[in-house]
């Protein structure tokens, strides 16, 4: 059931249950923008397939069309069908997915990279640990998971902090668990050592621990 909306101008909320996970879908379906919350930090996304609402992410949040945004999927199993896994991504998966854990891996999927227009061969995938974001997950698809605040703001940690507008439904599904900030970040290429890229809600120490 939709929550109520607090005036005009007001961002679209709906509650994270059944319906408003289908409410969410279905904007997603027909190219729209969604705030969602992760076990991170509330994201802002869209199908990863759609180019029209990639851009629409991306000028939501004023953010450089060049720098790339990660995909949330709802299972590894759906992760390696965007992205190229290895070995070392496999024990990482293991390890934490669902979790706070993004990797940067080869690009599998070239409807993503084309419709993210992803330069590098490369593409952020994560299974998020959380039940609201694995259900519209598995509703529509892999989703773009950037962070829902302008760039360069704080993340939001509740549906109540969303700095941007332009998205057309928000999935309030209350403050977010974890609470730690944004995920940790490694890249993993296919000639090379993994590197983290960003310490963020998993220690450097325990990732590092998983591929060697």
């Amino acid at each position: 059931m939709g929550l109520p909306s607090s005036g005009a101008g007001a961002l679209r909320r709906v509650a994270c249950d059944a319906a408003g996970i289908a409410a969410a879908a279905g904007a997603i379906a027909a190219g729209g923008v969604v705030a969602y919350p992760t076990d991170t930090v509330y994201a802002i996304g869209c199908s990863a397939r759609n180019a029209a609402a990639v851009a629409a992410v991306n000028a939501t949040k004023s953010r450089d069309a060049s720098r790339p945004m990660p995909v949330l999927c709802a299972s590894e199993g759906d992760a390696w069908e965007v992205a190229r896994p290895c070995d070392v991504a496999r024990r990482l998966a293991a390890a934490f997915w669902p979790g706070a854990l993004t990797m940067v891996l080869p690009l599998a999927d070239p409807r993503v990279g084309e419709a993210m227009g992803l330069r590098g061969g490369t593409v952020g995938v994560r299974v998020p640990d959380s039940a609201c974001a694995l259900s519209l997950l598995r509703e529509c698809g892999p989703l773009v998971g950037t962070s829902a605040n302008v760039s360069g703001r704080e993340p939001a940690a509740d549906a109540g902090s969303i700095s941007v507008r332009g998205v057309d439904i928000v999935v309030d599904g209350g403050p977010v668990r974890d609470g730690r900030g944004p995920s940790t970040v490694v890249a993993i290429p296919e000639r090379a050592a993994p590197e983290v890229l960003r310490e963020g809600a998993l220690r450097r120490a325990d990732v590092e621990a998983h591929w060697t």
